[in-house]
């Protein structure tokens, strides 16, 4: 026989108000014909407010396990699905200086949405009320709600989506890519900002057993405080280091960025508005053919207007769906602990690989030996294992997004330039522009590979593998950096030998700064003006993957040449390596279009140095930047990670 119960949607729904900002809606309540809900009445409405609390001496304490595991039994036996068994009380808050009421306890049941009817709470209320009755426990209430069990990781990261959706370019710092910008949580206070290189599946633990982890590189100096002492995950119960997804300078920048776009937008719309309203008012006039002067003029005018009035629909609707992206971006990701997307498995301190011994003569010019002894390399990388939760739905490997910084014939020419007499140079790196600009990491230079061209053995591959528009061999590379986004700039095809500023010496690949044009594709000065080299990477960027146009690894930066520069009468002192991690520093470089006004800022200040000694200019520009090669980094990971691979697709 079916049972009525009689529970207003008022009361489903506002039954809990108050015990969350977005409160679960009742299901069914034991005590609803005895204890009846207020309805609203009159013109004002009040919907009560509770506040939930622990329940403490009360007979229901000396039996509850007991008791919970009765009921556990009792739904399991008939098959009636719960997400959880709770002990709770509620305060109902008083209005107009009524006093607060503390309800009785209540046994309260979570189960899955959809999954369980009020019927079959209501008959399996009975029986648990039935069974308190039989062990004498009264005044206890069972209460139903839906609500479903989840891992508190916070939200997937966002998914790529294709170049038509207005988010598309904002939304990459929250997608799972190289490039992402992460901290650690330890260095958060500090903002200590860096990069993750690229990812790996483990596949098998050192002992040979099966592993589903996900791990993702970057600098020990952006994982780490402390990258003195070496770190490896030991499951020994010490809570694991987080890696967050974002430091807060550059979450803001991201909302910053997301808010760029709508007052674009909202710029768009208002010219395209005004357009219209001249096209209108033109072909509106009785002699649209006269005021038009020729009849082609009045249908490219119609053709304009439905052109514009489409453009015009299609701006509206994107400026609507980037407020929305704004607030759900905020709402979501706002607070820093939701933007916990793994913890650090394995950083060894950071060192170098051996050293360069050098014996001097001094009764001779040179020196009487040169012995290296092992690659001299830096080795500052570190791994965290990734939260599968967030990265599995949207995770595609190891695939870079190109973004919409550079369109695809800039980038093409930046691959291949053309000469200084405006011919296109002998195809070198076959570079072509991916579809919705996802570009797929596969494979690494080898060392021979990019020392090719000092042996003068150039292939497809290595070094030289294209020329400049002056028909010199060169290398051109990107990367994609939590700091300057997408960037390009030329390997300078012999190693460096740097010393930074605690006077620890090592090698690096050397990656210098692209010279931009200022001219767009068709103009004829094109080839022959160039404008001021902007900067190939800055503070904020320490564990960006260095590539080459087909998506091979060429390195992991670590470190720039970075100066705070006095420029007068035409010259500039000063210049140090330093990590590219962000960190508190109000000098640290905020992003490109940041870096790109610093390197402005440094030409007008040449300039008026120029004309006034009196009046120096500090500018601070990133002159190198410095990486591990990708070969050698993996080679470490492969000695810690046996079976890592690297090219899967899928979590």
């Amino acid at each position: 026989m079916a049972v009525r119960i009689d529970i207003s949607d008022f009361e489903r729904i506002t039954y809990y108000h108050g015990i969350s900002a977005d409160p679960p809606e009742l299901l069914y309540r034991s005590d609803w014909l005895d204890n009846p809900y207020p309805l609203p009445t009159g013109r004002f409405q009040h919907v009560p407010t509770k506040t939930i609390h622990g329940v403490f001496n009360t007979p229901l304490n000396s039996v509850w396990h007991r008791i919970a595991r009765r009921i556990q039994s009792e739904l399991n036996f008939f098959d009636v699905r719960y997400s959880g068994i709770h002990a709770a009380r509620f305060l109902t808050h008083g209005e107009d200086g009524k006093p607060d009421v503390l309800g009785p306890p209540v046994i309260w049941i979570a189960t899955p949405p959809g999954s369980t009817t009020v019927e079959a709470a209501y008959r399996r209320s009975r029986r648990i009320l039935e069974y308190l009755e039989a062990i004498e426990v009264e005044g206890v209430v069972v209460e139903w709600f839906e609500a479903s069990v989840e891992e508190l990781s916070g939200p997937p990261l966002l998914r790529v989506v294709q170049d038509t959706d207005p988010t598309f370019h904002v939304r990459r710092f929250l997608t799972p890519a190289p490039g992402m910008p992460i901290v650690a949580a330890e260095r958060e206070a500090e903002d200590a900002q860096g990069a993750v290189a690229f990812f790996f599946h483990e596949t098998k633990d050192r002992d040979g057993n099966l592993s589903k982890r996900v791990l993702g590189v970057s600098n020990c100096h952006a994982l780490r405080k402390d990258t003195s002492v070496a770190y490896e995950l030991k499951g020994n119960g010490a809570p694991p280091p987080h890696v967050r997804l974002a430091g807060p300078r550059r979450f803001h920048r991201g909302l910053d960025d997301i808010k760029a776009a709508v007052a674009g937008h909202d710029i768009t719309a208002e010219l395209l508005a005004r357009e219209i309203a001249v096209l209108e008012k033109t072909l509106a006039t009785e002699d649209a053919e006269a005021a038009c002067e020729a009849q082609e003029e009045v249908d490219e005018a119609r053709e304009a207007l439905v052109a514009k009035r489409a453009q015009l629909t299609k701006t509206e609707s994107d400026i609507a769906v980037l407020e929305a992206f704004h607030k759900d971006v905020n709402d979501q990701w706002g607070d820093i602990a939701s933007r916990t997307i793994g913890h650090v498995d394995w950083a060894p301190a950071i060192s170098v690989d051996s050293h360069i011994k050098i014996t001097i003569d001094p009764m001779d010019v040179g020196y009487s030996t040169h012995e290296e002894l092992g690659t001299c390399y830096k080795n500052d990388i570190g791994t965290f294992e990734v939260d599968a939760e967030r990265f599995r739905a949207h995770y595609k490997g190891n695939v870079v997004d190109l973004g919409a910084k550079y369109t695809s014939w800039q980038l093409a020419e930046k691959f291949n330039p053309r000469r200084n007499n405006g011919t296109s140079t002998p195809a070198g790196t076959a570079f072509q522009f991916p579809t919705n600009r996802q570009l797929r990491i596969n494979g690494v230079l080898t060392r021979d590979e990019l020392l090719a061209g000092t042996r003068d053995t150039v292939d497809s591959h290595g070094a030289g593998d294209t020329v400049d528009s002056h028909g010199d061999p060169t290398m051109v590379v990107m990367k994609v950096g939590g700091t300057t986004d997408l960037t390009v700039g030329r390997f300078a095809g012999l190693e460096a030998y740097i010393c930074d500023a605690a006077g620890v010496e090592s090698v690096a690949l050397a990656i210098y700064n692209y010279e931009i044009s200022p001219a767009g594709p068709a103009s004829a000065s094109a080839a022959s003006t160039k404008g001021a080299s902007r900067i190939f990477a800055a503070k904020g960027d320490s564990g960006s993957l260095v590539f080459n146009g087909e998506g091979r690894m060429v390195g992991i930066l670590h470190s720039g040449l970075v100066g705070m520069a006095r420029v007068r009468k035409g010259r500039s002192k000063g210049g140090s390596t330093h990590g590219l991690t962000e960190g508190g520093s109000s000098h640290a470089e905020s992003g490109s279009s940041h870096a790109e006004s610093s390197s402005s800022h440094a030409e007008s200040g040449r300039s008026h140095a120029e004309s006034s000694s009196s009046h120096p200019t500090k500018a601070r520009t990133s002159h190198i930047s410095y990486a591990t090669p990708a070969w050698w980094a993996i080679e470490q990971i492969r000695a810690q990670y046996p079976h890592a691979e690297f090219d899967r697709e899928r979590f």
